[in-house]
């Protein structure tokens, strides 16, 4: 059944009898919800800003200050190993005016924003900017970088827009042991090859 939380108000079906939770017997979904521009940003809130998204994969992050930037529906976000070794996921905006932080992957000891050279340590924190000096009463409670919730599963990299989300590995009940116990190397595994296909379709599709 299609849930009405997932179903724009404007686009409330006249028959729900229609759908069933047999997919054989079940109908597809409206056509127009392949296009209609309020149906996708419902979309963005219903389902890609509360679930468990891929980014990449661990053994793209080797060494401290290791990076690469990915995407969540209209959001960029950069995964990014600290000073400590641990991996971290941010908003890849800066605190300051919003300007895009980083792009493709990479190594760096300090994320420098391109605007106005606003400074940050690979764990988000903030560290300096360009003018400081000047604001004699400004203090920085509030300029670290926005974190995102990442889980490492099985070397696969995800993460969640929703600070509420049940955990990954919850969700997945015993999908990673399963994993394991059919690919006694998964833990090894390194990234060969990525490439990326541009489809002229809606997501659904």
């Amino acid at each position: 059944m299609v849930s009405d939380y997932f179903r724009p108000a404007k686009h409330k079906l006249d028959d729900s009898g229609r759908f069933d939770p047999m997919p054989e017997k079940s109908f597809t979904l409206p056509s127009d919800w392949y296009f209609t521009p309020s149906v996708y940003r419902a979309e963005h809130e219903a389902i890609f800003y509360r679930n468990w998204i891929y980014q990449g994969h661990r053994s793209d992050l080797k060494n401290p200050g290791d990076y690469f930037v990915g995407q969540v529906a209209d959001q960029s976000i950069f995964v990014i190993r600290d000073a400590n070794g641990d991996l971290r996921a941010f908003y890849n905006v800066c605190s300051h005016r919003a300007h895009p932080l980083l792009s493709g992957e990479g190594t760096t000891r300090l994320i420098v924003c391109p605007y106005h050279q606003w400074c940050y340590e690979p764990s988000g924190r903030f560290r300096s900017a360009r003018g400081r000096d000047a604001l004699k009463e400004w203090i920085p409670d509030n300029a670290n970088l926005k974190e995102v919730r990442l889980e490492d599963f099985g070397g696969f990299l995800f993460v969640n827009l929703d600070p509420d989300a049940k955990p990954l590995i919850e969700q997945a009940g015993t999908l990673l042991q399963h994993m394991r116990d059919n690919c006694p190397q998964l833990d090894q595994f390194v990234r060969a090859e990525r490439y990326e296909i541009d489809i002229a379709a809606n997501w659904k599709t």
